[in-house]
């Protein structure tokens, strides 16, 4: 999945949680064919990424924003 990434642009982390079974769950942002994108997943111990996660290009961040700030007041 993520054979195109340049390891030099992978990982500006903005935010990390710990999960279960050594998981943790990181919000980076990052570069992906030329376009910006921003991505929350679950990485495995051994640092590297599994396929659980979301990737929102950045000119849809603040629409995503919205929309959970909405479902958390529902």
């Amino acid at each position: 999945m993520y054979d195109d990434f340049d390891e030099d642009e992978l990982d500006t982390v903005f935010g990390s949680w710990q999960r279960s079974g050594g998981m943790e769950l990181r919000l980076t942002r990052n570069c992906y064919k030329g376009d910006d994108i921003v991505d929350l997943r679950l990485w495995l111990g051994n640092g590297k990424p599994t396929r659980k996660g979301v990737t929102v290009a950045l000119g849809d961040i603040d629409a995503v924003i919205g929309s959970l700030r909405a479902a958390q007041a529902a």
